[in-house]
């Protein structure tokens, strides 16, 4: 009898004969049959993101079959939630004992009963585990920022259009219908012509530092016997352990020790410009682009040592059709697209829209005004930031910016900016990719062999934009850039920034290839 998974096959492959090569490619080999005819799905990092991450993937149509981590602690927790999970869910059918923990993620994208994986470890992990578990014949969804430099950024393209695997970035903000309302907005011409947008995140990484607190060495840099630290350094250099970078346990924080530390991460530039860089790109239609300049700050240095003295915002990328991309602080706003007809800020659960003559230039006050919902220089049409904190003369008030007016969540401003500016986003010409959920999206698009919302010609450019942001911040400089090749033009720019082995000259071990 020929089962559901061998009947798509085959439908796929008939239709594989006059489609693309990459579409061939990603069917062809036969597909193992997991458990209930369902995908299997091994985790790869296990740190609250990770454990989130789990919850998810235990609610869709795939069985955990993984869980794998290089701490003792966080990887027994792990199987210990799966386990109960399907024990407390006996109508899926799956044995509790089906999943099996493992220390080394190696022996996972050698086996062949597993499907996919889920990578949520630290950002210079990515890269190689994206590749070598595509190469492995495994869908992959990996965290953002997809990768740690641009030469991986051009490896993973590399190997997924060889491999046919299918990929998804975490950027789980384009499944965040604020964001995709916002795009589409832009998209079909409601503020008029876009000339340039503000992202709002954090700097750059620092420069190697041992301990986060040297006052308290002994204690952040004891041994951790539950640890293999070996594996959680991998390709990076050898450094003392520290549970900074590897938090003890299982931990209900976001380690930001690591991704500000050069040997490991991009600071803010990789980890909340990876989403809002991206609703740029998304919004602005430059997926699988990106710019042809990159403009170095103007702004103040930090002069904090264990800043490394970078800028922390201000770089500027340019596109060729002109559009600019400009990094800053001070807004509460993720994205903010300016247009000659108006203005639009997004960001999670909130939204904003002005309307008229958006020709004006930007500043630290205009940015405070579009933030407050105080911006007077267009008409406000719908508004709704949120709730926040802010300390005024020593003293701390909570913030609420709902207003029945302007807007009591970003549902309702999005529906007052509708009927204000006689328009329905369902009914726009334009419509982008829908997605209710990122895992989701994912594990459905698996099944179907269709790319996913954040697939590789999404994920490697956006990552490729906080890289460029990120070596302009370091190096102190500006660059000519060529998008379609990911490498420097003109004779700008250094070939070594591409690898980052400026920063780590030493370390080749993992080495990411196609």
């Amino acid at each position: 009898m020929t089962n559901r998974r061998e009947f798509l096959q085959r439908g796929l492959l008939g239709a594989a004969a006059v489609s693309s090569p990459r579409l061939f490619a990603a069917i062809a080999p036969a597909r193992r049959r997991a458990l209930n005819e369902l995908p299997t799905v091994a985790m790869i990092g296990l740190g609250l993101q990770g454990r989130g991450l789990l919850n998810q993937f235990l609610g869709q149509k795939c069985v955990v079959t993984r869980v794998c981590d290089c701490d003792r602690i966080r990887r027994e927790d792990a199987l210990r939630r799966v386990r109960e999970y399907y024990r407390d869910h006996k109508d899926l059918g799956v044995p509790a004992d089906v999943c099996k923990a493992e220390s080394d993620f190696r022996k996972i994208i050698q086996d062949p009963s597993i499907d996919m994986v889920c990578v949520a470890t630290p950002d210079h992990w990515h890269a190689y585990m994206v590749v070598e578990a595509m190469k492995h014949g495994k869908d992959v969804y990996c965290e953002k920022p997809l990768t740690y430099s641009v030469d991986e950024a051009r490896v993973i393209v590399e190997v997924a259009e060889r491999t046919g695997r299918i990929l998804q970035t975490g950027a789980m903000q384009r499944s965040g219908y604020e964001f995709r309302a916002a795009c589409e907005m832009v998209q079909n011409g409601v503020i008029g012509k876009v000339k340039y947008v503000e992202n709002q995140f954090g700097g750059p990484a620092c420069p190697r530092r041992p301990y986060k607190d040297f006052k308290k060495w002994e204690s952040e840099g004891a041994p951790n016997p539950d640890c293999d630290f070996r594996m959680w350094i991998g390709p990076a250099p050898d450094v003392p352990y520290s549970d900074e970078l590897a938090p003890r346990g299982v931990h209900n924080f976001f380690p930001g020790f690591w991704r500000e530390d050069d040997f490991f991460g991009s600071g803010g530039c990789g980890d909340w410009g990876a989403h809002h860089m991206d609703i740029t790109q998304w919004g602005m239609g430059k997926d699988g682009t990106g710019p042809v300049k990159v403009v170095a700050s103007t702004e103040g240095r930090h002069w904090a040592w264990d800043r490394g003295f970078r800028r922390q915002n201000g770089a500027r990328l340019v596109y060729a059709d002109g559009l600019e991309l400009l990094h800053v602080g001070g807004t509460r706003w993720g994205t903010v697209f300016f247009g000659d007809r108006g203005v639009i800020c997004v960001d999670r659960g909130r939204f904003a829209i002005w309307e008229g003559d958006g020709r004006f230039g930007t500043d630290r006050k205009v940015r405070e005004g579009l933030s407050r919902g105080t911006f007077d220089g267009l008409k406000k049409i719908a508004y709704y930031n949120g709730r926040y904190d802010e300390r005024v003369d020593g003293v701390k008030r909570e913030i609420d910016t709902a207003t029945n007016e302007f807007g009591m969540s970003s549902m309702h401003a999005i529906k007052l900016a509708e009927e204000r500016l006689g328009f329905k986003v369902k009914d726009f010409k334009k419509r982008l990719y829908a997605s209710r959920n990122q895992v989701q999206n994912f594990v459905e698009c698996v099944t179907a062999r269709t790319d996913t919302i954040s697939n590789h010609h999404v994920g490697p450019w956006t990552s490729v934009l906080c890289q460029l942001v990120h070596m302009s911040y370091v190096h102190d400089t500006g660059f000519d850039w060529n998008p379609a090749k990911m490498t420097f033009a003109n004779g700008t720019g250094n070939a070594d920034w591409l690898s980052r082995v400026e920063i780590r000259p030493n370390a080749h071990r993992f080495e990411v290839k196609a």
